[in-house]
């Protein structure tokens, strides 16, 4: 009989233990709202301390978690497309008093700020993964890009050599027409001066041999004067 009534005791104790927690649970709600014209907010998923316990919104945006016993809470709205402030939550004991308390945190160490109790959550911004792509801008290639400037300043250049060559002396004209084909013939026949040098080579040969020619008809004379003597 001894054990029984332990036992009734010990239940009777669980059961008044249970019925103060219930007592005590509350109900945390609010409701989330998106700026004007962003269009109809989905269903959105909402966690206490990371995931311990979790609803979801309804189409109006109001949320409920029921059931919530003493204790600190950290509401997240688990949001895809916008940014809701994150919420830290008290429910007080049986007895405490005062009711629910929030404090909102706009961002992670953001200062907090008091928050009325049924909570009242909107959407800061929205979430952008992905980035416009530029546009092409010709300047901005240019910079990035130092050859392009020097291919436009050199077309320019050709653009503008017709011009600069019309008021020039008809002398000096044909020399620089004289100097390009000369170019223009050493680049075909090796590139750089591979062919101006044969060129200028068979030149100074040229120049040398009518001197070498009269060295040897003046030695001739002198051993013909030689044997007539």
């Amino acid at each position: 009989m001894a054990v029984v009534r332990s036992a009734l005791a010990v239940l009777q104790l669980l059961l008044l233990a249970a019925f103060i927690h219930v007592c005590a649970a509350v109900s945390i709600q609010g409701k989330l709202s998106l700026p004007e014209g962003a269009g109809p907010l989905e269903t959105t998923r909402l966690t206490l301390n990371g995931g311990e316990r979790s609803t979801y919104s309804q189409a109006s945006g109001a949320f409920v978690f029921h059931g919530v016993g003493p204790g600190v809470y950290v509401l997240d709205v688990q949001s895809t497309s916008y940014h809701f402030s994150q919420m830290k939550i008290k429910v007080p004991e049986e007895g405490e008093g005062g009711g629910i308390q929030a404090l909102e945190f706009v961002y992670p160490g953001a200062p907090k700020k008091d928050a009325p109790h049924p909570l009242a959550l909107a959407a800061h911004a929205q979430y952008a993964y992905f980035e416009p792509r530029e546009a092409f801008n010709v300047l901005t290639a240019m910079r990035r890009n130092p050859m392009l400037i020097i291919m436009a300043l050199a077309m320019g250049a050709m653009a503008l050599m017709p011009k600069l060559m019309e008021g020039m002396d008809p002398e000096l004209l044909k020399q620089a027409q004289a100097e390009q084909k000369q170019m223009l013939r050493g680049l075909a026949g090796g590139g750089g001066g591979g062919g101006a040098a044969p060129a200028a080579a068979q030149a100074a040969v040229e120049r040398a041999a009518p001197a070498v020619g009269g060295g040897g008809g003046g030695g001739g004379g002198q051993a013909r004067r030689r044997s007539r003597q």
